[in-house]
């Protein structure tokens, strides 16, 4: 199944191909737990500058085409975000974030070539504080961030 990616703000398009998903990873991948407005709403409101918000708004809004169906990829990453998130209270949203980019990068490159250029800016408008964090997260809270991305398995040996 041809997957392809256009990045807009990059003028490019990235296209790979991936072995059909099956039932249940098809149906993980595309379902999506909130709709676009309630997903602005979860950005406004958290504590961070505009700058960051429009970002992560941007994010949300990047596409891949996977096969003939849309993936609202960035929505989806942003909805694994926010799960970690509210189960890791103690957290901040930036570390959060830092560490689903770190983990995305290793296990699905080809993501991470999508969601890259925006998280990157993003990673940089929140700065050094957060850099040093990987040595702060426990297995506990790795294994979640590992089991959480599963859903972009068909992604994994694409690079």
């Amino acid at each position: 199944m041809l997957v392809t990616a256009t990045l807009q703000d990059l003028e490019t398009s990235i296209s790979k191909e991936i072995p059909d998903p099956n039932g249940k990873q098809r149906e993980q991948l595309f379902e999506l737990s909130f709709s676009k407005s309630q997903l602005e709403r979860k950005i406004a409101n958290l504590p961070m500058n505009a700058d960051a918000k429009a970002m992560l708004s941007s994010l949300a809004k990047r596409i891949v085409k996977v096969g003939e169906t849309v993936l609202r990829i960035g929505q989806k990453f942003l909805e694994l975000v926010f799960r970690l998130n509210d189960e890791y209270g103690h957290l901040s949203f930036g570390e959060v974030i830092c560490l689903m980019v770190e983990k995305m990068f290793q296990f699905a490159p080809f993501v991470g070539q999508i969601l890259g250029p925006l998280l990157l800016n993003f990673l940089t408008t929140i700065g050094q504080v957060i850099a040093g964090q990987g040595a702060m997260v426990d297995a506990a809270l790795q294994t979640r961030v590992s089991v959480l991305l599963n859903v972009f398995e068909p992604f994994r040996h694409l690079t």
